[in-house]
């Protein structure tokens, strides 16, 4: 059975729509697996006449089922969202809060989706209508409810890299990066490495925050 991955729209005057539409214009792709994307029709119509794509293959529903989806295209979930004018590169209100929607719409649809892909949204647009938005790395986290903290990976072939802080002042990295903090991140990696990659026997490199290590305090601490 192939994987069913949900697939926020993000800010509709960003990268984001090109990006996700230009990807599941490519049907070798969205045979491997079932791509859910979340986004008004108006959207996709618009992006797809202006980026000039081939026709697009999708199924279009107003709300997400349990079924799999049995064919070659892509599953949209056509949000209801009021029309607005598209304009590419800027920032408008109603074009952050289509993207907000989408996120929105993709989290409650979580127990029928087996990953999820988000596009960007302007972290400073989404704040004033969700104040507490640091990114979509911690939002996510607090969906599922649970005290562990999110850990932010970078996937490449022969190499995943971890970040210990993500989406907070430059000035108060250092004083984040605690004995505690760290353990618990490196246990969040550990345990990810051997489960979601069927690594036996991690080995973990730690980059110092002072590549120097302060040079017994010649540099700082």
């Amino acid at each position: 059975m192939r994987p069913r991955i949900g697939i926020s729209i993000g800010d509709v005057h960003g990268i984001g729509p090109e990006v996700v539409l230009r990807a599941l214009s490519d049907r070798a792709l969205c045979a491997q697996l079932e791509a859910v994307l979340y986004a008004p029709l108006a959207v996709v119509e618009y992006y797809q006449s202006q980026l000039k794509l081939p026709p697009l293959s999708y199924r279009a529903l107003r709300s997400l089922d349990a079924q799999p989806s049995t064919s070659s295209g892509f599953t949209l979930v056509a949000m209801d969202f009021p029309n607005f004018d598209l304009t590419p590169g800027t920032s408008t209100e109603a074009a952050t809060r289509c993207g907000v929607h989408s996120l929105s719409a993709m989290l409650k649809d979580l127990p029928l989706l087996d990953g999820m892909l988000t596009a960007p949204v302007a972290k400073h647009l989404v704040r004033p209508y969700i104040p507490e938005f640091q990114g979509h790395t911690e939002y996510i986290a607090k969906t599922f409810d649970r005290p562990t903290q999110p850990l932010m990976l970078m996937i490449a072939p022969a190499m995943r890299l971890a970040l210990s802080t993500t989406h907070i002042p430059l000035n108060e990295v250092s004083a984040s990066v605690t004995h505690t903090h760290v353990s618990n991140k490196l246990s969040l990696l550990d345990q990810s490495l051997r489960i979601d990659f069927g690594i036996s026997r991690p080995r973990i490199a730690v980059l110092g925050l002072n590549p120097h290590a302060g040079e017994s305090g010649t540099i700082g601490g």
